[in-house]
Formats: C-alpha cells, structure tokens, sequence
C-alpha cells in the first residue's frame, strides 16, 4: 500500500509541475476520486498543499 501511495504522490508531483490540471483533475489521474483526502494525504507526504507545491516546485 505504501508503494502505491508513494507512486500516487510522484506521479501528481510530476503533473502539478509540469501541466495546467487542476488539484481535482489531478487526483483523479492518480486514482483518488476525494479531492480532500487527496489534500490530506498530500500535505502528509509533502509537508506542503498540492497549490503551495505548485507554487514552490
């Protein structure tokens, strides 16, 4: 589960620093159809929101 969580958190890195999707769009790319949780999860793995990673990355 970890390596499926890390290869979700990768992959929306990747496409919040290099496409125009929206957080929503991008959770869904990933396999996590609730958006919230996708923040949650995101900030934990991160230490940072999805829109600051954008901002930051």
């Amino acid at each position: 589960m970890e390596y499926l969580i890390h290869f979700r958190i990768n992959t929306a890195k990747r496409l919040l620093r290099y496409s125009n999707k929206s957080v929503k769009e991008i959770a869904l790319d990933v396999g996590i159809a609730d958006t919230p949780y996708f923040n949650r999860l995101f900030k934990r793995k991160t230490e940072m929101t999805p829109l600051a990673y954008r901002r930051n990355g």
